[in-house]
């Protein structure tokens, strides 16, 4: 190999080394995660009075809405509150729901996790408005559906494999969730609420396997 192609390939690499440093370091400045008070209009989204549910933190990054954190049952189950700009979403009964495809994180995009529970994935960085709403549930069946009108959706089922939410068109999931231990049932519940031009989404997990459908967000929601 001659001088001029070493040469070459040295400048290659290094052109390439400083495109992938600049990359990862640009994401770690736009997702730097900051603590906010809870929303004023979270707090009227559950019942704060119930017994056993905790708030923990609220979470923002950047200028997209924040993400607000709880326990219930003295710490059994963990809870996500957020929301999104809804535009052209006249009812919640036109979701879509999927039950042959295996939700997975995109690899490129920055996800978070809470309270140490992997499993349980939420995408930071997206700000288009939502105008669909897509769920995917491995095994998905119509009993899973508690209630379904216009403005509200509540989900309660078993989760064995995946589950998985997505915007709009994207084949992204902007929410992704497996098994605390794996190959194990678990039930989780998902509740999402039609509020005037926005839509609020809150999704209870348990920190490891629970084999009894409760229905505990019929309690916590208001």
């Amino acid at each position: 190999m001659n001088k001029t192609k070493i040469l070459l390939i040295f400048v290659i690499t290094g052109i390439f080394s400083y495109y992938i440093i600049s990359m990862f370091s640009g994401v770690r400045k736009s997702f730097s995660k900051k603590f906010v008070n809870e929303p004023i209009d979270y707090r009227e989204v559950l019942k704060k009075d119930y017994p056993n549910l905790s708030y923990k933190y609220t979470l923002s990054m950047d200028s997209n809405f924040p993400i607000s954190v709880y326990t219930y049952d003295k710490s059994k189950y963990a809870l996500i509150l957020f929301k999104r700009k809804a535009e052209g979403i006249k009812s919640l009964t036109e979701s879509s729901f999927f039950y042959d495809k295996e939700s997975k994180k995109d690899l490129v995009k920055f996800y978070t996790n809470f309270l140490s529970l992997n499993e349980l994935n939420y995408l930071y960085g997206e700000k288009n408005n939502v105008h669909k709403l897509n769920i995917y549930i491995e095994g998905f069946k119509s009993e899973y559906i508690k209630n379904k009108t216009e403005e509200r959706l509540y989900l309660s089922f078993p989760l064995e494999n995946t589950f998985g939410m997505s915007y709009n068109d994207s084949s992204t999931m902007h929410l992704q969730c497996n098994p605390s231990t794996p190959n194990v049932k678990e039930f989780n519940e998902l509740m999402i609420i039609k509020n005037n031009n926005f839509i609020y989404f809150v999704y209870l997990k348990p920190f490891s396997e629970s084999m009894n459908e409760n229905m505990i967000l019929k309690k916590l929601v208001n």
